[in-house]
């Protein structure tokens, strides 16, 4: 009974992702959903992630996500995912799990793990893409970025990011 539950569920996290933005999993979310991941602040709330995912969007317009695999037992569930869109004008793809903890048939909390630093030099090195980066709370990640990452990326000033 439980795989038909988390194949459901599996199923509503993706259409999510076909077409994204405000709205776009509020039949998965709880109203009051934690959402932790990389680079932007922790989020809570549907409308606070709605917010949130309009500025990714602006970052990634064409930002989309499949559901790679996916597992679970009892009330935690893992999504392997692959997001990709266009980036500052050039594509750009990244890989996560994201763990969801489930109450009944909604996600009340999830925590998203990947390498952001890809992601991270991606956005240093795009021009296109820093005022995007800068609206989405992007910039406070990079900022505290190590210095040898900054420096890869060509930054030397951290007063320029």
């Amino acid at each position: 009974m439980d795989d038909l539950r988390y194949a459901h569920l599996a199923q509503m996290f993706q259409r999510g992702w076909v077409s994204p933005g405000p709205g776009a999993w509020d039949d998965l979310l709880t109203e009051d959903v934690e959402l932790v991941q990389p680079l932007v602040p922790t989020t809570r709330g549907r409308k606070a992630w709605d917010a949130q995912i309009q500025d990714v969007l602006e970052l990634v317009p064409d930002l989309t996500g499949t559901v790679q695999n996916w597992s679970g037992h009892g009330n935690t569930m893992f999504i392997e995912l692959t997001l990709a869109g266009t980036l500052g004008g050039k594509p750009v793809s990244w890989n996560l799990v994201d763990v969801l903890t489930l109450s009944g048939e909604r996600v009340s909390r999830r925590v998203s793990y990947f390498d952001s630093a890809p992601l991270g030099l991606a956005i240093l090195r795009r021009p296109r893409a820093w005022r995007p980066a800068w609206r989405a709370g992007l910039a406070r990640s990079v900022r505290r970025a190590p210095a040898a990452v900054l420096e890869r990326s060509g930054v030397r000033d951290r007063s320029s990011v």
